[in-house]
C-alpha cells in the first residue's frame, strides 16, 4: 500500500508505504509540520490477477490545528469605547478579536 498527500500544508509528511497486518489493516503516520490547515491522504495499491487492477481511496479532510495560543498574535478592538453599560439599557458595541497560534497561523480550521 502506498500513501501520498493529496493536499496538505507546508511541512506535512507521512509514511510513504505500509504492509497489511494479520488483521487486514494497514496504517500510515502523519506528521503535521509547523503550519495549520487541512490534509487529505490518498492510499493506492495494485490488486494482482489477470489483469492487475490499481485501487485507490482518499481520506476525508483531516484538520491540523495550530499550536498553543500566543498573546503576540492577539488584538481586540471595539466600535464604541467606554460605553455606559451600567447606566442605561440597550447600549451595544461590536467587539472584534483577532488571534492566531504561536506560529502566526490565523486560518487554523478551514
Amino acid at each position: 500500500m502506498n500513501f501520498a498527500l493529496a493536499i496538505g500544508p507546508a511541512g506535512a509528511t507521512l509514511t510513504a508505504s505500509g504492509s497489511t497486518g494479520a488483521d487486514g489493516m494497514v496504517s500510515t503516520t502523519l506528521r503535521s509540520g509547523t503550519v495549520a490547515g487541512p490534509v487529505r491522504i490518498v492510499a493506492t495499491t495494485i490488486a494482482s490477477g489477470p489483469p492487475p487492477v490499481t485501487l485507490s481511496t482518499s481520506s476525508g479532510n483531516i484538520s491540523i490545528g495550530g499550536g498553543m495560543p500566543s498573546d503576540k498574535w492577539l488584538s481586540v478592538s471595539a466600535s464604541k469605547l467606554n460605553i455606559d453599560g451600567l447606566g442605561c439599557d440597550g447600549v451595544e458595541t461590536n467587539i472584534n478579536a483577532m488571534l492566531a497560534d504561536r506560529f502566526g497561523n490565523y486560518n487554523i480550521l478551514q
